[in-house]
This record gives C-alpha cells, structure tokens and sequence, in this order.
C-alpha cells in the first residue's frame, strides 16, 4: 500500500498492494487490492480490486466494481471489465496506426474513416471512409445501349473502381472497355453481360490489365448450318458488369 498524499487510501483496511497519489486518490477503498488512483480523487469511489484511474476526479462506474480502467479528468467508468478513455470534455479520440480487436465494436453516435474499417468473418468486408460498403471486390455494373457505329452508352448502376471506366467502338461488332488506372486483374477478374436473344450472342475477353473487349456476333441460317458474324447488337439496356476480386 502506498498512499502519497492527505486523505489518499484513508478508509483502507485491508486492501494490499495499491498506489494512491494526488489527495483523496482511492479514499474509500477499504479490502480491495492492486488498485492504482493517480491523480486528485482519482479513483475516489473505489471499494472493488484490479483497477487504475488516472486523471483528476477519475471515478468507477458504481462501487464493487473490479478490473476497470479509467483516464481523464472527470472520466466515469463503465463498470467492471471495461477502459474508458476521456472525460466529458473530450469530443474526439485519436488513434494511430491499426486498431485491432477480438469483440465486438458499438458506437452510439457515428464512425469517420478516411480510409475503411475492415470486418472479419467468412467474407471479410470494409466500410470505406464516406460510408459505403466495400464486398471483396471492386466492382462495374451498368445497363448499355449501342447504336450504329457509336460506342456503347452505360447507365451506372454502381462504380467502386477507383478510375474511370470508359466504352469505344472499334469496328463492327468490336467495342473495348478501358480503365485508366490497369485495374483488370489476371485471374481476378470477372466479366459478365446480358444475354442476347437469339440469333445474337455476346462475348468478352480479358485482352490487358486496362482493356476488355466485347464482341457481339449473329447467327445467321444457311440451309441445315448456322455460322457466325460480327454484328453490331448490343441491345437497350444490356446488362453489363465487372468484378475484380480482392
């Protein structure tokens, strides 16, 4: 027992192995053990064991409370088996570098990221920093529309690539889809359009880590045989989407 100053440890008894400094600190404590109040009344309504205060007017939760960890002024404890960080004057907690934890995270006002936060389990997920919610993969999808000669028109649908997606027209049944930022990754990427009825049929391929092609085709009735010819027939609205996997 160590008390370092007026009143510090004054109702104990029994307790062992606790460290009072500041006046007052741990004042009412009288059998609870390895208690630590650093600061004036740190800690003052302190009677349970396994706990520190530090910060001027630190104070548990309730009495009888045990394994509790209080700092900052005026900071109030949220009962045995917690930490609480800062008093009623602080309005913002920093943290540098990552934070890690195996429980669970409850926030009773807002979560800011400037980057993402990241969740565990059998999909492991990330909540970016203006609040959207990242799957796994990036990821296109849009409804296209091609006429004529003209590059196909999308109507996005949702964008979570970080440069823009863009559509040429190449030749007659030929369009390319372009990233600017070499976003398409071998292996990772996966690539899918509406199906077109027949006789039309579309295909892509994965040409570069910036370029995937679209090739519409037609089939067309020669006597018993069909056989194939690259036709512009992408139709209205034609589904379109890319996923590159994390």
């Amino acid at each position: 027992m160590l008390p370092c100053n007026g009143l510090s440890l004054f109702s104990n008894t029994d307790g062992n192995n606790n460290i009072a400094v500041g006046f007052a600190s741990l004042s009412s404590n009288t059998t609870g053990n390895d208690n630590i109040g650093f600061g004036s009344t740190a800690g003052f309504n302190q009677t349970g064991s396994n706990s520190i205060f530090i910060g001027a007017n630190t104070r548990a939760n309730a009495v009888g409370e045990s394994y509790q960890i209080v700092i900052g002024t005026s900071a109030v404890g949220n009962g045995s088996n917690t930490v609480t960080l800062g008093g009623p004057a602080i309005t913002a907690t920093y943290l540098k570098g990552n934070v890690q934890g195996s429980g669970s995270a409850e926030f009773a006002s807002s979560v800011n990221a400037t980057s993402h936060l990241t969740t565990g389990g059998l999909a492991t997920q990330s909540v970016k920093g203006d609040g959207s919610l990242s799957k796994g993969y990036k990821v296109y999808t849009a409804t296209l529309s091609q006429t004529n000669t003209n590059a196909p028109v999308p109507v996005v649908l949702e964008n979570t690539f970080d440069s823009a997606i863009t559509f040429l027209y190449k030749g007659k049944g030929l369009y390319e889809v372009t990233s600017a930022g070499n976003e398409f990754i071998n292996d990772k990427t996966y690539v899918t359009i509406g199906a077109s009825p027949f006789p039309y049929s579309l295909a892509t391929w994965l040409m570069s880590p910036n370029r995937i092609v679209i090739e519409s085709r037609k089939f067309i009735n020669e006597g018993p045989n069909y056989h194939e010819n690259v036709n512009n027939c992408i139709r209205i609205d034609t589904a379109f989407e890319i996923r590159v996997y994390n």
